[in-house]
Protein backbone atom coordinates (compact mmCIF):
# COMPACT_ATOMS: atom_id res chain seq x y z
CA UNK A 1 0.00 0.00 0.00
CA UNK A 2 0.90 3.51 -0.91
CA UNK A 3 2.45 5.88 2.29
CA UNK A 4 -0.42 8.26 3.72
CA UNK A 5 -3.79 7.96 4.64
CA UNK A 6 -4.75 4.72 2.87
CA UNK A 7 -7.78 4.21 0.05
CA UNK A 8 -11.28 4.76 1.07
CA UNK A 9 -11.99 1.61 -0.22
CA UNK A 10 -9.21 -0.14 1.90
CA UNK A 11 -10.25 1.59 5.15
CA UNK A 12 -14.30 0.95 4.60
CA UNK A 13 -13.24 -3.37 3.39
CA UNK A 14 -10.49 -3.81 6.01
CA UNK A 15 -10.51 -1.33 8.90
CA UNK A 16 -13.96 -0.26 9.29
CA UNK A 17 -15.87 -3.37 8.34
CA UNK A 18 -14.15 -5.69 11.12
CA UNK A 19 -14.87 -3.25 13.84
CA UNK A 20 -18.56 -2.01 14.05
CA UNK A 21 -20.20 -1.23 16.92
CA UNK A 22 -21.91 -3.61 18.82
CA UNK A 23 -22.35 -2.26 22.27
CA UNK A 24 -24.58 0.43 23.68
CA UNK A 25 -20.94 1.77 24.74
CA UNK A 26 -20.33 3.91 21.90
CA UNK A 27 -21.47 7.16 21.00
CA UNK A 28 -20.85 6.62 17.88
CA UNK A 29 -19.43 3.88 15.43
CA UNK A 30 -16.68 3.99 13.38
CA UNK A 31 -17.51 5.59 9.34
CA UNK A 32 -15.40 6.95 6.65
CA UNK A 33 -14.46 10.20 6.66
CA UNK A 34 -15.05 10.83 9.99
CA UNK A 35 -11.70 10.71 12.40
CA UNK A 36 -13.48 10.43 15.96
CA UNK A 37 -15.86 7.13 16.98
CA UNK A 38 -16.51 7.85 20.10
CA UNK A 39 -16.81 6.20 23.85
CA UNK A 40 -18.03 7.65 26.73
CA UNK A 41 -15.19 9.26 27.84
CA UNK A 42 -15.03 10.92 23.74
CA UNK A 43 -11.32 10.04 22.65
CA UNK A 44 -10.07 10.56 19.19
CA UNK A 45 -6.62 8.88 18.94
CA UNK A 46 -3.85 9.80 15.82
CA UNK A 47 -0.82 8.09 15.28
CA UNK A 48 1.95 9.64 12.98
CA UNK A 49 5.74 9.26 12.84
CA UNK A 50 7.06 12.33 13.68
CA UNK A 51 10.27 14.05 13.50
CA UNK A 52 11.16 16.13 15.84
CA UNK A 53 9.29 19.36 18.15
CA UNK A 54 7.93 20.65 14.67
CA UNK A 55 5.89 17.41 13.87
CA UNK A 56 5.09 17.00 17.51
CA UNK A 57 3.16 20.36 17.68
CA UNK A 58 1.32 19.75 14.43
CA UNK A 59 0.54 15.94 15.34
CA UNK A 60 -1.11 17.31 19.13
CA UNK A 61 -2.94 19.98 17.07
CA UNK A 62 -4.13 17.28 14.22
CA UNK A 63 -5.67 15.19 17.16
CA UNK A 64 -7.58 18.23 19.16
CA UNK A 65 -8.72 19.82 16.23
CA UNK A 66 -10.31 16.61 15.27
CA UNK A 67 -12.19 16.18 18.60
CA UNK A 68 -12.97 19.85 18.40
CA UNK A 69 -14.65 19.33 15.42
CA UNK A 70 -16.74 16.85 16.81
CA UNK A 71 -17.90 19.26 18.93
CA UNK A 72 -16.37 18.01 21.75
CA UNK A 73 -14.04 20.74 24.05
CA UNK A 74 -10.52 19.41 24.61
CA UNK A 75 -9.18 19.04 27.81
CA UNK A 76 -6.90 16.17 28.07
CA UNK A 77 -4.18 14.68 26.06
CA UNK A 78 -2.18 11.36 26.53
CA UNK A 79 1.08 10.60 24.44
CA UNK A 80 2.37 7.62 23.29
CA UNK A 81 5.65 7.71 21.94
CA UNK A 82 7.88 4.98 20.28
CA UNK A 83 11.51 6.17 19.54
CA UNK A 84 14.83 4.51 17.84
CA UNK A 85 17.56 3.35 20.01
CA UNK A 86 20.13 5.88 17.97
CA UNK A 87 17.92 8.99 18.91
CA UNK A 88 19.39 11.42 21.69
CA UNK A 89 17.56 12.40 25.24
CA UNK A 90 18.05 16.01 23.69
CA UNK A 91 15.75 15.39 20.74
CA UNK A 92 13.01 13.70 23.08
CA UNK A 93 13.14 16.30 25.35
CA UNK A 94 12.74 18.84 22.67
CA UNK A 95 10.07 17.07 21.79
CA UNK A 96 8.02 17.09 25.13
CA UNK A 97 8.89 20.58 25.36
CA UNK A 98 6.93 21.48 22.50
CA UNK A 99 4.08 19.15 23.33
CA UNK A 100 3.60 21.46 27.06
CA UNK A 101 4.30 24.77 24.92
CA UNK A 102 1.06 23.57 22.71
CA UNK A 103 -0.95 22.25 26.05
CA UNK A 104 0.10 25.71 27.52
CA UNK A 105 -1.50 27.63 24.91
CA UNK A 106 -4.71 25.67 24.11
CA UNK A 107 -5.59 25.16 27.98
CA UNK A 108 -4.88 21.04 27.89
CA UNK A 109 -3.29 18.75 30.30
CA UNK A 110 -1.17 16.56 29.51
CA UNK A 111 -2.07 13.52 31.93
CA UNK A 112 0.30 11.07 30.74
CA UNK A 113 1.39 8.21 28.43
CA UNK A 114 3.89 5.95 27.17
CA UNK A 115 7.68 6.39 25.85
CA UNK A 116 9.83 3.57 24.78
CA UNK A 117 13.13 2.68 22.84
CA UNK A 118 12.13 0.28 20.36
CA UNK A 119 14.22 -1.54 17.00
CA UNK A 120 10.75 -1.66 15.64
CA UNK A 121 10.66 1.73 14.54
CA UNK A 122 13.65 3.78 12.46
CA UNK A 123 12.23 7.71 13.59
CA UNK A 124 10.05 8.53 16.55
CA UNK A 125 6.52 7.54 16.26
CA UNK A 126 3.92 9.79 18.04
CA UNK A 127 0.37 8.64 19.05
CA UNK A 128 -1.59 11.55 20.61
CA UNK A 129 -5.25 10.62 22.30
CA UNK A 130 -7.65 13.55 23.05
CA UNK A 131 -10.41 13.66 25.56
CA UNK A 132 -13.17 16.11 26.23
CA UNK A 133 -16.51 16.77 27.07
CA UNK A 134 -19.69 17.93 25.28
CA UNK A 135 -22.47 16.84 23.96
CA UNK A 136 -23.02 16.14 19.97
CA UNK A 137 -26.18 16.92 17.70
CA UNK A 138 -26.81 13.68 14.98
CA UNK A 139 -26.02 14.81 12.21
CA UNK A 140 -28.86 14.11 9.44
CA UNK A 141 -27.98 13.90 5.37
CA UNK A 142 -28.65 17.75 4.21
CA UNK A 143 -29.10 19.01 0.97
CA UNK A 144 -28.86 22.79 0.16
CA UNK A 145 -26.04 23.81 2.80
CA UNK A 146 -23.52 26.46 2.45
CA UNK A 147 -19.95 25.20 2.36
CA UNK A 148 -17.67 27.08 4.39
CA UNK A 149 -13.82 27.11 4.81
CA UNK A 150 -12.07 28.47 8.00
CA UNK A 151 -8.52 31.00 7.31
CA UNK A 152 -6.16 29.30 4.35
CA UNK A 153 -5.92 26.02 2.62
CA UNK A 154 -2.25 24.84 2.70
CA UNK A 155 -0.92 26.59 5.45
CA UNK A 156 0.54 23.86 7.98
CA UNK A 157 2.52 22.17 4.67
CA UNK A 158 3.67 25.72 4.14
CA UNK A 159 5.14 25.94 7.65
CA UNK A 160 6.35 22.27 7.54
CA UNK A 161 8.48 23.28 4.32
CA UNK A 162 9.31 26.49 5.62
CA UNK A 163 10.82 24.49 8.51
CA UNK A 164 12.29 21.63 6.82
CA UNK A 165 13.73 23.14 3.50
CA UNK A 166 14.32 26.54 4.82
CA UNK A 167 17.84 26.98 3.08
CA UNK A 168 16.67 25.85 -0.59
CA UNK A 169 13.38 28.07 0.04
CA UNK A 170 15.87 30.67 0.65
CA UNK A 171 17.59 29.83 -2.24
CA UNK A 172 14.46 31.06 -4.25
CA UNK A 173 12.13 33.85 -2.31
CA UNK A 174 13.02 36.12 0.13
CA UNK A 175 13.17 35.71 3.64
CA UNK A 176 10.41 37.73 4.57
CA UNK A 177 8.03 35.74 2.70
CA UNK A 178 10.09 32.17 4.65
CA UNK A 179 9.32 33.71 7.72
CA UNK A 180 5.28 34.13 7.04
CA UNK A 181 5.05 30.64 6.02
CA UNK A 182 7.42 29.34 9.14
CA UNK A 183 5.07 31.69 10.94
CA UNK A 184 1.69 29.89 9.90
CA UNK A 185 1.96 27.02 12.76
CA UNK A 186 0.92 29.54 15.35
CA UNK A 187 -2.68 29.33 13.60
CA UNK A 188 -3.34 25.74 13.59
CA UNK A 189 -5.92 25.18 15.95
CA UNK A 190 -9.19 25.16 14.72
CA UNK A 191 -10.95 25.32 18.76
CA UNK A 192 -12.21 29.00 18.05
CA UNK A 193 -13.88 28.35 15.00
CA UNK A 194 -14.85 24.90 16.54
CA UNK A 195 -17.03 27.06 19.29
CA UNK A 196 -18.78 29.51 17.10
CA UNK A 197 -19.73 26.89 14.48
CA UNK A 198 -21.08 25.20 17.92
CA UNK A 199 -23.13 28.24 19.40
CA UNK A 200 -24.32 29.01 15.36
CA UNK A 201 -25.78 25.25 14.31
CA UNK A 202 -23.90 24.19 11.98
CA UNK A 203 -24.67 20.83 10.83
CA UNK A 204 -21.01 19.34 9.80
CA UNK A 205 -17.77 20.12 10.64
CA UNK A 206 -14.26 18.67 9.68
CA UNK A 207 -11.03 19.78 10.31
CA UNK A 208 -8.85 19.82 7.01
CA UNK A 209 -5.67 18.42 7.36
CA UNK A 210 -4.19 15.05 5.17
CA UNK A 211 -5.05 14.96 1.48
CA UNK A 212 -6.09 18.76 2.19
CA UNK A 213 -9.05 20.48 1.07
CA UNK A 214 -10.15 17.95 -1.50
CA UNK A 215 -9.98 14.70 1.04
CA UNK A 216 -12.32 16.40 3.28
CA UNK A 217 -14.63 17.55 1.22
CA UNK A 218 -14.65 14.03 -0.27
CA UNK A 219 -15.12 12.36 3.47
CA UNK A 220 -17.69 14.87 4.86
CA UNK A 221 -19.72 14.76 2.06
CA UNK A 222 -19.80 10.87 2.53
CA UNK A 223 -20.59 11.52 6.25
CA UNK A 224 -23.40 14.05 5.30
CA UNK A 225 -24.69 11.89 2.00
CA UNK A 226 -24.61 14.45 -0.08
CA UNK A 227 -23.41 15.52 -3.20
CA UNK A 228 -21.82 18.88 -3.41
CA UNK A 229 -21.01 21.88 -6.16
CA UNK A 230 -17.78 23.97 -5.34
CA UNK A 231 -16.29 27.27 -6.71
CA UNK A 232 -12.55 26.17 -7.17
CA UNK A 233 -11.86 30.32 -6.67
CA UNK A 234 -13.43 30.90 -3.81
CA UNK A 235 -11.52 27.95 -2.04
CA UNK A 236 -8.86 30.45 0.11
CA UNK A 237 -5.54 30.57 -0.09
CA UNK A 238 -2.61 32.70 0.81
CA UNK A 239 -0.15 33.61 -2.06
CA UNK A 240 2.76 32.21 0.22
CA UNK A 241 1.28 28.97 0.03
CA UNK A 242 0.63 29.16 -3.68
CA UNK A 243 4.61 30.09 -4.13
CA UNK A 244 5.64 27.70 -1.96
CA UNK A 245 3.30 24.79 -4.08
CA UNK A 246 4.30 25.89 -7.42
CA UNK A 247 7.92 25.89 -6.45
CA UNK A 248 7.99 22.01 -5.48
CA UNK A 249 5.19 21.49 -8.00
CA UNK A 250 2.52 20.21 -5.06
CA UNK A 251 -0.94 20.46 -5.78
CA UNK A 252 -2.00 22.71 -2.97
CA UNK A 253 -5.89 21.60 -2.76
CA UNK A 254 -4.41 18.06 -1.87
CA UNK A 255 -2.03 19.18 0.81
CA UNK A 256 -1.60 19.21 4.56
CA UNK A 257 -4.21 21.62 5.69
CA UNK A 258 -4.40 22.07 9.95
CA UNK A 259 -5.93 25.19 10.95
CA UNK A 260 -8.62 25.26 8.34
CA UNK A 261 -12.00 23.90 9.43
CA UNK A 262 -14.66 23.13 7.08
CA UNK A 263 -18.55 23.42 7.95
CA UNK A 264 -21.91 22.64 6.37
CA UNK A 265 -23.82 25.46 7.51
CA UNK A 266 -27.73 26.99 7.01
CA UNK A 267 -26.54 30.58 6.74
CA UNK A 268 -23.18 30.49 5.36
CA UNK A 269 -22.47 34.36 5.19
CA UNK A 270 -23.62 34.80 8.05
CA UNK A 271 -21.04 32.49 10.22
CA UNK A 272 -17.85 33.90 8.04
CA UNK A 273 -19.48 37.10 9.66
CA UNK A 274 -19.70 35.64 13.18
CA UNK A 275 -16.01 34.19 12.34
CA UNK A 276 -14.59 37.64 10.85
CA UNK A 277 -16.09 39.11 14.78
CA UNK A 278 -13.27 36.68 16.47
CA UNK A 279 -10.71 37.10 13.93
CA UNK A 280 -11.33 34.48 11.74
CA UNK A 281 -11.22 35.06 7.69
CA UNK A 282 -13.56 32.15 5.97
CA UNK A 283 -15.50 31.93 2.46
CA UNK A 284 -18.74 30.35 1.29
CA UNK A 285 -16.95 27.49 -1.48
CA UNK A 286 -19.76 26.30 -2.92
CA UNK A 287 -23.35 24.29 -1.67
CA UNK A 288 -24.49 20.38 -0.70
CA UNK A 289 -26.69 19.41 -3.29
CA UNK A 290 -28.87 15.72 -3.38
CA UNK A 291 -28.00 13.23 -5.09
CA UNK A 292 -23.37 11.76 -5.04
CA UNK A 293 -22.14 14.05 -7.69
CA UNK A 294 -19.16 16.01 -6.40
CA UNK A 295 -18.72 18.89 -8.80
CA UNK A 296 -15.69 21.20 -9.06
CA UNK A 297 -16.14 24.38 -11.06
CA UNK A 298 -13.66 26.38 -12.15
CA UNK A 299 -14.84 29.11 -13.88
CA UNK A 300 -16.12 27.40 -17.28
CA UNK A 301 -14.48 23.97 -16.34
CA UNK A 302 -16.06 21.91 -14.66
CA UNK A 303 -14.64 18.35 -13.08
CA UNK A 304 -15.77 15.63 -10.71
CA UNK A 305 -13.94 15.17 -7.08
CA UNK A 306 -11.55 12.04 -6.93
CA UNK A 307 -11.67 10.35 -4.17
CA UNK A 308 -8.61 11.13 -1.85
CA UNK A 309 -5.10 10.71 -2.64
CA UNK A 310 -1.79 10.66 -0.72
CA UNK A 311 -0.87 14.02 0.41
CA UNK A 312 1.56 15.73 -1.55
CA UNK A 313 3.74 16.83 0.88
CA UNK A 314 5.20 13.13 0.89
CA UNK A 315 6.70 14.17 -2.43
CA UNK A 316 9.12 16.27 -0.33
CA UNK A 317 9.18 15.28 3.08
CA UNK A 318 9.42 11.73 3.61
CA UNK A 319 8.31 11.20 7.02
CA UNK A 320 9.63 7.89 7.65
CA UNK A 321 13.15 8.98 6.74
CA UNK A 322 13.09 12.47 7.38
CA UNK A 323 15.23 11.99 11.02
CA UNK A 324 17.78 9.38 9.52
CA UNK A 325 18.51 12.33 7.38
CA UNK A 326 18.86 14.91 9.62
CA UNK A 327 21.07 13.03 12.18
CA UNK A 328 19.74 12.78 16.13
Amino acid sequence: MKQGKIAENVLKRSVLKPIQSHTEKKANGAVAGSDCAFLAYKMQTISLPVAGDVLMRHGIYAAVNALAAEGYTPQNILLGISIPERMREIRLKAMMEAAQDVCMQENLQILGGHTEVSDAVSTPVLSVTATGTGAVTAEKKAAGLDIVVTKYIGMEAAALLAQEKEAQLLARFPRVMVEKAKGFEKYLSILPEAATAGKSGVSFMQAVREGGIFASLWELAERAGVGLHIDLMKIPMDQTVVEICNYYDLNPYEILSSGSALLFAKQGQQLCEELAAIGIPAAVIGQTTDGNDRIIQNGEEIRYLDLPKPDQIRKILNYTAKMANKGE
